[in-house]
């Protein structure tokens, strides 16, 4: 049912265009030039990575947190982006 909704699809779209507007014209090229399995590899590698991350950030009194936070965000951001252009 949710496939069908026009506002559904156009809030997906919406979404979609900004995360590939903020995406820097380096990234861009470079996942342009991966195969769709580089791409699919990296989207699941990224996604793990995020999880990994925010698992690390989570102990208590750890004194790298922030920087686990940091890269699980940008691991985010990476398979957002992959998503966002196709897999």
């Amino acid at each position: 049912m949710a496939l069908h909704d026009p506002d559904l699809i156009k809030a997906f779209e919406r979404n979609r265009a900004a995360i590939l507007a903020a995406l820097p014209d380096v990234a861009m090229a470079n996942f342009m030039a991966m195969s769709l399995a580089e791409r699919r590899d990296r989207y699941e590698t990224a996604r793990f990575e995020a999880i990994r991350n925010d698992l690390l950030a989570n102990r208590p009194g750890h004194p790298d947190a922030d920087e686990f936070r940091r890269v699980a965000d940008n691991a985010r951001k990476t398979a957002d982006a992959l998503k966002a252009i196709g897999l």
